[in-house]
Protein backbone atom coordinates (compact mmCIF):
# COMPACT_ATOMS: atom_id res chain seq x y z
CA UNK A 1 0.00 0.00 0.00
CA UNK A 2 1.39 3.53 -0.52
CA UNK A 3 1.59 5.51 2.07
CA UNK A 4 4.15 8.43 1.07
CA UNK A 5 3.26 11.60 0.70
CA UNK A 6 2.13 12.69 -2.31
CA UNK A 7 4.45 15.47 -4.01
CA UNK A 8 3.36 16.30 -7.53
CA UNK A 9 0.52 16.23 -9.29
CA UNK A 10 0.10 15.49 -12.84
CA UNK A 11 -3.70 16.32 -14.17
CA UNK A 12 -4.14 15.41 -17.95
CA UNK A 13 -7.15 15.99 -19.43
CA UNK A 14 -8.62 13.62 -21.77
CA UNK A 15 -10.30 13.93 -24.42
CA UNK A 16 -11.27 11.74 -27.53
CA UNK A 17 -7.57 10.32 -26.60
CA UNK A 18 -7.77 6.72 -25.07
CA UNK A 19 -4.90 6.09 -27.41
CA UNK A 20 -2.62 8.22 -25.71
CA UNK A 21 -3.29 6.59 -22.59
CA UNK A 22 -0.94 3.67 -22.62
CA UNK A 23 2.12 6.05 -23.36
CA UNK A 24 1.09 8.62 -20.66
CA UNK A 25 1.22 5.18 -18.09
CA UNK A 26 4.75 4.50 -19.24
CA UNK A 27 5.73 7.60 -18.89
CA UNK A 28 4.58 8.66 -15.46
CA UNK A 29 5.89 5.37 -14.05
CA UNK A 30 9.31 6.12 -15.65
CA UNK A 31 9.34 9.33 -13.80
CA UNK A 32 7.99 7.81 -10.62
CA UNK A 33 11.20 5.80 -10.57
CA UNK A 34 13.38 8.46 -9.36
CA UNK A 35 11.10 9.08 -6.56
CA UNK A 36 9.71 7.15 -3.55
CA UNK A 37 6.80 5.39 -4.59
CA UNK A 38 3.46 7.04 -3.78
CA UNK A 39 5.20 10.80 -4.06
CA UNK A 40 4.14 10.90 -7.63
CA UNK A 41 -0.17 11.18 -8.55
CA UNK A 42 -1.65 10.67 -11.59
CA UNK A 43 -5.40 12.17 -12.54
CA UNK A 44 -6.45 11.17 -16.07
CA UNK A 45 -9.77 13.70 -16.60
CA UNK A 46 -12.35 12.35 -18.86
CA UNK A 47 -13.70 15.39 -20.93
CA UNK A 48 -15.66 13.22 -23.49
CA UNK A 49 -17.92 11.41 -21.17
CA UNK A 50 -19.75 9.55 -23.94
CA UNK A 51 -17.08 7.09 -23.98
CA UNK A 52 -15.73 6.34 -20.49
CA UNK A 53 -12.30 6.02 -20.35
CA UNK A 54 -10.30 2.89 -20.36
CA UNK A 55 -7.69 2.42 -17.67
CA UNK A 56 -6.01 -0.98 -16.95
CA UNK A 57 -2.49 -0.35 -14.86
CA UNK A 58 -0.03 -2.72 -14.28
CA UNK A 59 0.29 -4.44 -11.10
CA UNK A 60 3.31 -2.64 -9.87
CA UNK A 61 2.76 0.69 -10.65
CA UNK A 62 4.57 3.46 -8.55
CA UNK A 63 2.70 6.39 -8.56
CA UNK A 64 -0.69 6.97 -7.50
CA UNK A 65 -3.70 6.89 -10.36
CA UNK A 66 -6.70 8.87 -9.86
CA UNK A 67 -9.35 8.49 -13.15
CA UNK A 68 -12.59 11.07 -13.36
CA UNK A 69 -15.21 11.08 -15.49
CA UNK A 70 -16.74 14.86 -15.95
CA UNK A 71 -20.65 15.37 -16.21
CA UNK A 72 -20.21 16.31 -19.25
CA UNK A 73 -17.80 18.19 -21.84
CA UNK A 74 -16.46 21.18 -19.80
CA UNK A 75 -13.20 22.47 -21.97
CA UNK A 76 -9.89 22.46 -21.05
CA UNK A 77 -9.88 24.78 -18.06
CA UNK A 78 -13.05 23.74 -16.02
CA UNK A 79 -11.10 19.81 -16.86
CA UNK A 80 -8.32 21.20 -15.57
CA UNK A 81 -9.62 22.65 -12.35
CA UNK A 82 -11.57 19.33 -12.20
CA UNK A 83 -8.28 17.41 -11.28
CA UNK A 84 -6.97 20.05 -9.72
CA UNK A 85 -10.10 19.95 -7.10
CA UNK A 86 -9.13 16.23 -6.10
CA UNK A 87 -5.12 16.55 -6.33
CA UNK A 88 -3.13 15.98 -3.19
CA UNK A 89 0.49 17.41 -4.55
CA UNK A 90 2.19 19.99 -3.25
CA UNK A 91 2.91 20.57 -6.48
CA UNK A 92 1.20 20.36 -10.24
CA UNK A 93 1.68 19.56 -13.53
CA UNK A 94 -0.86 20.10 -16.89
CA UNK A 95 0.02 18.11 -19.22
CA UNK A 96 -2.03 17.47 -22.39
CA UNK A 97 -2.60 14.32 -23.64
CA UNK A 98 -0.24 14.20 -26.81
CA UNK A 99 2.73 15.63 -25.61
CA UNK A 100 5.67 13.73 -24.42
CA UNK A 101 7.78 14.24 -20.94
CA UNK A 102 11.83 13.01 -20.79
CA UNK A 103 11.86 10.05 -18.31
CA UNK A 104 13.69 12.67 -15.51
CA UNK A 105 11.77 15.42 -16.10
CA UNK A 106 9.46 15.49 -13.18
CA UNK A 107 12.77 14.62 -10.71
CA UNK A 108 14.65 17.55 -12.62
CA UNK A 109 11.85 19.74 -11.82
CA UNK A 110 11.16 19.14 -8.34
CA UNK A 111 14.93 18.90 -7.83
CA UNK A 112 15.34 22.88 -8.99
CA UNK A 113 12.64 24.10 -7.38
CA UNK A 114 13.61 24.71 -4.34
CA UNK A 115 11.83 27.51 -2.19
CA UNK A 116 10.47 28.62 -5.54
CA UNK A 117 6.57 29.49 -6.70
CA UNK A 118 6.82 27.62 -9.97
CA UNK A 119 9.88 26.35 -12.31
CA UNK A 120 9.71 26.35 -16.05
CA UNK A 121 12.31 23.98 -18.23
CA UNK A 122 13.12 24.14 -21.79
CA UNK A 123 11.54 22.08 -24.17
CA UNK A 124 10.52 21.22 -28.26
CA UNK A 125 8.08 21.24 -30.84
CA UNK A 126 7.70 18.52 -32.66
CA UNK A 127 5.57 18.58 -35.86
CA UNK A 128 3.64 16.07 -37.80
CA UNK A 129 6.58 14.64 -39.88
CA UNK A 130 8.91 14.53 -36.67
CA UNK A 131 11.19 17.32 -37.22
CA UNK A 132 11.83 19.15 -33.66
CA UNK A 133 12.30 22.97 -32.77
CA UNK A 134 13.61 24.16 -29.74
CA UNK A 135 10.51 26.11 -27.87
CA UNK A 136 13.45 28.99 -26.13
CA UNK A 137 16.30 29.29 -28.22
CA UNK A 138 18.53 29.92 -25.53
CA UNK A 139 18.49 31.57 -22.09
CA UNK A 140 18.21 34.86 -22.69
CA UNK A 141 14.69 34.33 -24.60
CA UNK A 142 13.98 31.63 -21.89
CA UNK A 143 14.23 34.16 -19.04
CA UNK A 144 11.99 36.42 -20.63
CA UNK A 145 9.42 34.49 -19.13
CA UNK A 146 9.53 36.96 -16.02
CA UNK A 147 9.28 39.81 -17.53
CA UNK A 148 5.42 40.84 -17.17
CA UNK A 149 5.38 43.04 -19.33
CA UNK A 150 5.59 40.65 -22.70
CA UNK A 151 2.82 39.33 -22.06
CA UNK A 152 1.03 41.95 -23.17
CA UNK A 153 3.36 43.55 -26.19
CA UNK A 154 3.92 39.55 -27.73
CA UNK A 155 1.78 37.44 -26.17
CA UNK A 156 1.80 34.16 -24.35
CA UNK A 157 5.57 33.21 -24.26
CA UNK A 158 4.75 29.59 -22.50
CA UNK A 159 4.34 27.04 -25.25
CA UNK A 160 2.40 24.96 -22.80
CA UNK A 161 2.04 24.36 -19.13
CA UNK A 162 3.82 21.07 -19.40
CA UNK A 163 6.64 23.19 -19.22
CA UNK A 164 6.13 24.42 -15.60
CA UNK A 165 5.90 22.80 -12.64
CA UNK A 166 3.64 24.88 -9.92
CA UNK A 167 2.89 24.79 -5.97
CA UNK A 168 -0.83 24.14 -5.53
CA UNK A 169 -1.07 27.20 -3.64
CA UNK A 170 0.67 29.69 -5.94
CA UNK A 171 -2.22 28.73 -8.64
CA UNK A 172 -4.04 32.39 -8.37
CA UNK A 173 -7.86 32.40 -7.53
CA UNK A 174 -8.61 34.36 -10.65
CA UNK A 175 -7.99 31.57 -12.83
CA UNK A 176 -9.85 28.77 -10.71
CA UNK A 177 -12.74 30.83 -9.86
CA UNK A 178 -13.42 31.73 -13.30
CA UNK A 179 -13.97 29.16 -15.88
CA UNK A 180 -13.58 30.61 -19.76
CA UNK A 181 -15.99 29.90 -22.34
CA UNK A 182 -13.89 29.67 -24.84
CA UNK A 183 -10.54 27.02 -25.40
CA UNK A 184 -7.42 28.69 -25.91
CA UNK A 185 -6.18 31.43 -23.87
CA UNK A 186 -6.58 30.80 -19.84
CA UNK A 187 -2.77 29.16 -20.24
CA UNK A 188 -2.20 33.29 -20.75
CA UNK A 189 -4.59 33.92 -17.99
CA UNK A 190 -2.86 31.70 -15.74
CA UNK A 191 0.37 33.09 -16.51
CA UNK A 192 -0.18 36.78 -16.22
CA UNK A 193 -2.15 35.99 -12.63
CA UNK A 194 0.50 34.22 -11.73
CA UNK A 195 2.99 37.03 -12.60
CA UNK A 196 1.75 39.77 -10.59
CA UNK A 197 2.61 38.12 -7.21
CA UNK A 198 5.37 35.42 -8.58
CA UNK A 199 8.36 35.06 -10.47
CA UNK A 200 9.13 31.23 -12.26
CA UNK A 201 12.39 29.51 -11.46
CA UNK A 202 14.19 28.53 -14.61
CA UNK A 203 15.70 25.42 -15.81
CA UNK A 204 17.38 25.07 -18.24
CA UNK A 205 17.15 21.11 -19.34
CA UNK A 206 15.18 19.86 -21.92
CA UNK A 207 11.74 17.79 -20.65
CA UNK A 208 8.86 18.35 -22.46
CA UNK A 209 7.94 17.93 -26.38
CA UNK A 210 4.82 19.65 -27.62
CA UNK A 211 3.53 17.75 -30.27
CA UNK A 212 1.27 18.85 -33.61
CA UNK A 213 -0.81 15.72 -33.82
CA UNK A 214 -3.37 17.65 -35.39
CA UNK A 215 -5.83 20.77 -35.09
CA UNK A 216 -6.30 22.33 -31.53
CA UNK A 217 -7.03 25.48 -30.01
CA UNK A 218 -3.84 27.18 -30.44
CA UNK A 219 -4.28 26.20 -34.21
CA UNK A 220 -7.21 27.91 -34.70
CA UNK A 221 -6.47 31.92 -35.41
CA UNK A 222 -10.67 33.14 -34.87
CA UNK A 223 -10.79 30.75 -31.70
CA UNK A 224 -8.01 31.66 -29.94
CA UNK A 225 -8.54 35.41 -30.39
CA UNK A 226 -12.14 35.32 -29.44
CA UNK A 227 -10.98 33.37 -26.07
CA UNK A 228 -7.83 35.64 -25.63
CA UNK A 229 -9.97 38.59 -25.60
CA UNK A 230 -12.34 36.77 -22.74
CA UNK A 231 -9.41 35.72 -20.89
CA UNK A 232 -7.92 39.65 -20.79
CA UNK A 233 -11.42 40.41 -19.36
CA UNK A 234 -11.19 38.51 -16.67
CA UNK A 235 -7.50 39.70 -16.20
CA UNK A 236 -9.34 43.38 -15.60
CA UNK A 237 -11.35 42.05 -12.69
CA UNK A 238 -7.91 41.67 -11.33
CA UNK A 239 -5.98 45.15 -12.73
CA UNK A 240 -8.32 46.81 -14.58
CA UNK A 241 -6.31 50.46 -14.61
CA UNK A 242 -3.13 48.42 -16.07
CA UNK A 243 -1.56 50.51 -18.57
CA UNK A 244 -0.66 46.71 -20.33
CA UNK A 245 -4.31 46.14 -20.77
CA UNK A 246 -4.74 49.27 -23.46
CA UNK A 247 -1.36 47.16 -24.98
CA UNK A 248 -3.21 43.89 -24.70
CA UNK A 249 -6.48 45.13 -26.42
CA UNK A 250 -4.12 47.35 -29.45
CA UNK A 251 -2.17 43.73 -29.77
CA UNK A 252 -5.61 41.67 -29.93
CA UNK A 253 -6.83 44.34 -33.03
CA UNK A 254 -3.60 43.83 -34.60
CA UNK A 255 -3.95 39.94 -35.01
CA UNK A 256 -8.08 40.51 -35.61
CA UNK A 257 -6.32 42.54 -39.11
CA UNK A 258 -4.11 40.13 -40.89
CA UNK A 259 -3.45 36.13 -40.65
CA UNK A 260 -0.23 35.81 -38.09
CA UNK A 261 1.17 32.90 -39.94
CA UNK A 262 0.88 34.88 -43.32
CA UNK A 263 3.28 37.67 -44.29
CA UNK A 264 1.50 40.32 -45.84
CA UNK A 265 1.11 44.27 -46.43
CA UNK A 266 -1.81 44.28 -44.01
CA UNK A 267 0.48 42.89 -41.22
CA UNK A 268 3.35 45.09 -42.34
CA UNK A 269 0.66 48.12 -41.95
CA UNK A 270 -0.36 47.40 -38.54
CA UNK A 271 3.11 46.74 -36.99
CA UNK A 272 4.19 50.08 -38.26
CA UNK A 273 1.27 51.69 -36.77
CA UNK A 274 2.20 49.93 -33.22
CA UNK A 275 5.69 50.50 -32.92
CA UNK A 276 6.13 49.83 -29.45
CA UNK A 277 4.18 46.23 -29.70
CA UNK A 278 6.99 45.63 -32.75
CA UNK A 279 9.84 46.94 -30.66
CA UNK A 280 8.87 43.96 -28.35
CA UNK A 281 8.41 41.42 -30.71
CA UNK A 282 11.60 41.88 -32.49
CA UNK A 283 13.46 42.12 -29.07
CA UNK A 284 12.07 38.16 -27.99
CA UNK A 285 12.73 36.73 -31.75
CA UNK A 286 16.35 38.36 -31.95
CA UNK A 287 17.44 36.88 -28.82
CA UNK A 288 20.09 34.49 -29.80
CA UNK A 289 23.26 34.78 -27.19
CA UNK A 290 23.95 32.69 -24.55
CA UNK A 291 25.61 34.03 -21.32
Amino acid sequence: MMRNKVEISVIIPIYKGQEYVRAIMTTIQKNSEKFDEGSIELILVNDYPEIPLVVVPEEDIRFKLITIENPKNLGIQATRINGLSKAEGKYIMFLDQDDKLSDGALFSQYSKIGEGSAIISNGYYEDSAGNQLRLFKNFEQQKLVNDFKYYFYFGNLIASPGLVLIRKDAIPNIWVDNIMTINGADDWLLWVSFLTTHKFKINTDFLYTHCNVGENASDNEIQMLCSSKEALDIFKLLKSDSKLVKVYERRLQMRSGYRSREFSIKKIYQYLINIDILWYVLKFKLKFRWR
